[in-house]
């Protein structure tokens, strides 16, 4: 399951699982997303 902070964070809760092990993780990713619209000139696009 995951969740979006309102710093643009994506917040994730699982599990990592390996034979008989079973952890409990909380993967944190940045996005980097400011919120803007983002304008690419005709001539790179």
């Amino acid at each position: 399951m995951g969740n979006i902070t309102q710093s643009d964070e994506i917040i994730i809760d699982g599990y990592i699982v390996k034979e008989n092990l079973k952890e409990k993780v909380t993967l944190k990713i940045d996005t980097g997303f400011t919120g803007y619209d983002v304008a690419i000139p005709s001539n790179i696009a």
